[in-house]
């Protein structure tokens, strides 16, 4: 049987390499090629060449321009009197966010390729869970593009039902009803939706995977502590095993230091956009919600939560496989005092490896995830949401 120090053992690779590159790719799925279509190379460690530099700021513009348009739109609709401000303003605010976003994962590129390129090197050979887990990465993505697109697509097929939405997503512009108008109109909402709600769940899988997979190593790493403890073992096994507890500790602190900040501004742009549809749902009456509303809610009513508790239930699986990785090394403690002819210096390395303390992945140490903050997240939504009902019946 192949063990746990063999499957760790790093392997002599060209970091810029096309086979390295496949070997992540083929792992994660189509998720690599997704951010480097959105001007996320991960594996470039600066952008050099003409083409890499033209994607990136075709993809800025882009995003730039989406803003510009939301909060124009918006602003439109506001002096129009067709639309209150207090759905307006959050949404118009929302459109900050996926740009936030895509600045601090592009600021953070370097890190996250050092941590994948240290998961690589820490991984097993290919299996079934290997392969299925590459199945499940690719089926989320799907999800996450389909859902939008579907939504968007709906909403511009029913949208002559609300003129409001139709000037919206117009500019407010009084067009003949042709091809051109209706391709406009579809381009817009293609434009917002990615903006809003598809890349920043691109993101957030991005961030449960990294999480996922450092869960995935300490949690073999705690169970080649349970296997070692029903064998004897020399002081150079141990040895190597607190060398791999020290790797495992500085990548947890890489990757809070990599993803803190990206994952804060996840969490605030899915709350706006989730407060947005609260504060739709409540204060527009049944009368008024139109079909392309109903649309343009599906994604902020699945998708969003989906994210939100997909990306904090990976990054809890680390505290809780820390936590197993700790009671194995304080069974294995339990057995070096019980033995009859003590051996301080194994000792010495248990507890050396029992002093670390393994950082909380969080949004900037605002918000720790775990699965209490989730129960908090709609809690407070719920609340919230019963106190804007109260305030219009009073």
């Amino acid at each position: 049987m192949v063990t746990f120090i063999k499957q760790l053992k790093p392997l002599v690779i060209n970091e810029k390499s096309s086979i390295f590159q496949e070997r992540v790719v083929s792992r994660d799925g189509s998720l690599w090629k997704i951010l480097k279509m959105c001007g996320i190379d991960i594996f470039e460690s600066s952008v050099k060449t003409k083409c890499c530099q033209l994607k990136v700021k075709f993809c800025l513009l882009l995003m730039h321009v989406t803003q510009i348009y939301i909060v124009s739109a918006c602003t439109l609709s506001y002096f129009s009197n067709m639309t209150p401000l207090t759905i307006l303003l959050p949404f118009a605010f929302s459109s900050i966010f996926p740009l936030a976003v895509w600045y601090a994962t592009f600021a953070k590129r370097n890190a996250i390729r050092d941590i994948i390129l240290e998961y690589h090197r820490n991984n097993i050979p290919q299996t079934k869970s290997f392969l299925y887990r590459k199945y499940v990465i690719n089926s989320l993505l799907a999800v996450t593009f389909l859902i939008p697109v579907i939504s968007a697509i709906g909403c511009m097929t029913s949208v002559e039902q609300d003129i409001a939405m139709k000037l919206y997503y117009s500019f407010h512009l009084c067009l003949e009803e042709n091809f051109y108008s209706i391709s406009l109109r579809f381009i817009v909402a293609h434009l917002i939706f990615f903006n809003q709600y598809i890349f920043v769940t691109i993101v957030s899988v991005m961030c449960g995977i990294l999480y996922y997979h450092l869960s995935d190593l300490i949690r073999r790493f705690s169970g080649d502590l349970r296997c070692l403890q029903c064998r004897p073992f020399h002081h150079k096994d141990l040895l190597i095993r607190m060398q791999l507890h020290t790797s495992l500790f500085k990548l947890a602190h890489q990757l809070h230091n990599a993803t803190s900040m990206t994952t804060c501004f996840i969490l605030c742009s899915q709350f706006v956009n989730m407060f947005v549809v609260l504060t739709v749902c409540i204060m527009i009456g049944k009368e008024h919600w139109s079909a392309p509303l109903k649309w343009e809610s599906v994604p902020e009513m699945s998708l969003i939560p989906i994210s939100i508790v997909g990306m904090i239930l990976c990054a809890s699986r680390i505290p809780a496989q820390v936590e197993n990785c700790n009671m194995s090394l304080q069974l294995l403690r339990d057995r070096l005092i019980c033995e009859s002819e003590m051996n301080w210096k194994n000792l010495l390395l248990v507890k050396v490896m029992m002093d670390k303390k393994f950082p909380h992945m969080s949004a900037c140490s605002l918000a720790k995830f775990t699965p209490q903050l989730i129960v908090s997240i709609f809690g407070t939504f719920f609340t919230y949401g019963l106190l804007i009902v109260n305030m219009s019946v009073g």
